[in-house]
């Protein structure tokens, strides 16, 4: 029966070498998909803001032409100058109201701690 070969020293150390360096490629290939979904992330991103700042514009002009043409609205039912802007002003403020009721509603909604 022949002899069974003890494992030499030598011969670990090449193994734990060998399996060092395939790990290394692992990583490199790992970090360079990493990167690569990190810059695809950040011009999405990067495009999402610039688009929402146009929105925000859009909307912003589109909410002064409309109080633009409420105010001449107003004014032809010979209300005088100040009254339609005081319309206004109270239109804007309960609009603000609502939309800041509706923000926390939601926040609290969002962040609400779940209770097992």
């Amino acid at each position: 029966m022949p002899r069974k070969k003890k494992p030499s020293l030598g011969k670990a150390i090449m193994n734990l070498v060998a399996s060092a360096l395939s790990i290394e490629g692992w990583f490199t290939k790992i970090l360079g998909l990493i990167k690569a979904e990190v810059r695809v992330t950040s011009q999405c991103l990067i495009w999402m803001v610039i688009f929402a700042v146009f929105a925000a514009m859009l909307g912003f002009s589109l909410w002064a032409l409309l109080l633009i043409a409420l105010y001449l609205y107003l004014i032809s039912f010979n209300m005088g100058f100040y009254l339609p802007v005081l319309i206004i002003i109270l239109l804007n403020i309960i609009l603000l109201l609502l939309v800041t009721f509706k923000i926390n509603h939601l926040q609290k909604k969002l962040f609400a701690k779940k209770r097992l």
